[in-house]
């Protein structure tokens, strides 16, 4: 999953990935959906499918529940619930 900051509006989920999330390909309606991210890391919100090469976007839905650290020198990544 890619994470955009820019992206402030609905999920979207690659439509080669949609059945394992239970979404169905190319679908225009945003769906509530929910799933874990490797590390026990939690993402729900509403979704949209699409044809991405990616296997997704996680945008600001995401990033209200979640504190993002970057480590940009060392190339690290943490995050934390958001209190």
């Amino acid at each position: 999953m890619e994470l955009d900051t820019g992206n402030g509006g609905s999920l979207a989920i690659a439509n080669h990935i949609a059945p394992l999330l239970g979404l169905k390909a190319d679908q225009k309606d945003e769906t509530p959906v929910s799933f874990m991210l490797s590390g026990g890391i939690f993402v729900s919100g509403n979704a949209r499918t699409r044809d991405l090469i990616m296997d997704g976007n996680i945008g600001n839905q995401f990033l209200k529940r979640w504190n993002l650290t970057l480590d940009l020198v060392n190339g690290r990544v943490w995050l934390a619930p958001a209190t």
